[in-house]
Formats: structure tokens, sequence, C-alpha cells
């Protein structure tokens, strides 16, 4: 009786893939806005709702809307008097001011003349 040759097998090496730096991350895409949802999510803020339930309410994600706070200045037109007044004290001129807050120089004018 012969003995069968016993054949021992190395284990395969599982072969690790190596990140290469041409292998490209897959791109991102960027949601676009309608204006009107954009539109509505200022109304909001300026009727006093927070960011946080605009966010929720629009299913718009809350970095987005604080990029349009930002680009858009909503801030300054919640409040126009107090930043009027912000920017007259830091050295900007009535003419500036009202291209600014896209007002008239007379309602710049009044605002600052009335806080006196």
């Amino acid at each position: 009786m012969e003995k069968a040759a016993k054949t021992t097998q190395k284990p395969e090496k599982a072969t690790k893939r190596r990140k290469s730096a041409k292998t490209a991350k897959p791109a991102q895409v960027r949601r676009k806005y309608a204006t009107d949802i954009k539109e509505e999510a200022k109304d909001l803020y300026l009727r006093g709702v927070t960011l946080d339930r605009v966010a929720k309410y629009l299913a718009v994600p809350l970095r987005t809307l604080t990029n349009w706070q930002t680009d858009e200045r909503w801030t300054e037109a919640k409040n126009p008097e107090r930043t009027a007044h912000e920017l007259k004290g830091r050295g900007y001129r009535v003419p500036e001011i009202a291209d600014r807050l896209e007002v008239s120089v007379k309602t710049v004018r009044k605002w600052l003349k009335a806080s006196v």
C-alpha cells in the first residue's frame, strides 16, 4: 500500500490593495436649492424662527442655512437700524451704509439721528 502523498498548501495571503495617489474619490454632488426654498428660509428667519427650526422644517442642512445667512447678510436685514449704528461706529459713511443695507440715505440719517 502506498501512502497518498500529502500536499501541504500554504494558506493564500490576502492581498491588500494599496491606495494610490491616482485613485480619485467620487465627487460629492452639491444639491441645488430652488430660490423659493431660500426665500422661505430667509422669511422664516426674519420672522424670528431659529435656524435649527428652519432647517428641520425645510429639510435643509443647518450648515447650508448658515452659509446663506452669512452670504446674504440676513442678520443685517433682521435689525438694519442696529447694523447702521455698528457700521457708523466702524467708520462707514452714510451713503456706504445705505448701499450695504439697501435703504435710502435719508432712512440711514433718520436712524442715526434718532439715537443721538
